[in-house]
């Protein structure tokens, strides 16, 4: 299980081993806050090989990410800073891909080879789920832009 996060952060060099650019300044969010350095590590990036930008993320539950992502994905990166390459994260290999095979929803988990030891997944609140209560789980997007 595995996730990451990219805060665009102005003091980050240009050039940085493994991660070979600054967070692009080009991207946003409508309404979205820039991240700190460090703050929601669970936001994981994928990649279709280690050193390549990162074309989708996800979140640490398992990898939690759209299907649509799953075709362009091998590797995975937990708690880096960067778009590029991998610079202070850990790299995982994506070993099954799992989505709906019947292709309605646009939900894919990502089962790496093995667990993630620097990051902790996001906290889900399930109380009235486990007492077998009506319940719903409010989300919330968290990604690179």
């Amino acid at each position: 299980m595995a996730v990451a996060t990219l805060a665009q952060d102005q003091i980050v060099p240009p050039k940085v081993a493994g991660g070979d650019e600054a967070p692009d300044e080009g991207f946003e969010i409508l309404g979205g806050q820039e991240a700190q350095f460090g703050q929601h590590r669970y936001v994981a990036g994928l990649k279709k090989a280690p050193n390549n930008k990162t074309e989708c993320g996800g979140s640490l539950i398992v990898v939690l990410t759209a299907a649509h992502c799953l075709r362009l994905t091998s590797a995975v990166v937990v708690g880096t800073h960067y778009f590029t390459g991998f610079a202070d994260g850990e790299l995982v290999t994506v070993t099954q891909e799992i989505k709906d095979p019947d292709g309605l929803v646009d939900v894919g988990i990502l089962i790496l080879d093995r667990n993630i030891t620097t990051i902790q997944p996001v906290k889900v609140y399930v109380s009235c789920c486990q007492m077998k209560a009506p319940c719903s789980v409010g989300l919330v997007g968290i990604a690179w832009a």
